[in-house]
């Protein structure tokens, strides 16, 4: 999930408690729209190519003069062994470096809100060790 707003919206979307994610459709959805313009992009974070392709579109078409905040979801794990058209083991790609080609294809624009959030949410796999 990647999700731009002002900082006004982020913080009444928190207070309202209007944010759902559904991951496996890269969406925000909002009980309360008249809050936010909700655009829907494709997104496959598995394809450096539409990493690309999403980071274009949202600096030339959707992102005004800044972005404020950027949210990374982790988004698979427990898939079997695939490798991505760009060579690398999905599981990896999707979750880390999706994401952090997608921050810095967006940066220029993160620069300019001063200050940019950049959040990074992973899971809770990591309280299963011993």
């Amino acid at each position: 999930m990647n999700f731009t707003c002002s900082p006004y919206q982020m913080e009444n979307a928190i207070k309202l408690d209007i944010i759902v994610f559904h991951k496996s459709l890269g969406l925000i959805i909002t009980k309360y729209v008249s809050l936010f313009q909700v655009i829907a992009l494709e997104l496959d974070l598995a394809s450096f190519e539409s990493v690309q392709k999403f980071a274009t579109e949202i600096l030339s078409k959707h992102s005004g003069d800044a972005i404020h905040i950027l949210i990374n979801n982790a988004g698979v794990m427990f898939i079997p062994e695939e490798r991505t058209k760009d060579g690398n083991e999905k599981q990896i790609q999707v979750n880390h470096l999706g994401h952090f080609l997608l921050a810095k294809l967006l940066m220029p624009k993160l620069l300019k809100a001063k200050p940019a959030r950049i959040i990074n949410i992973s899971s809770l796999a990591h309280t299963w060790s011993k």
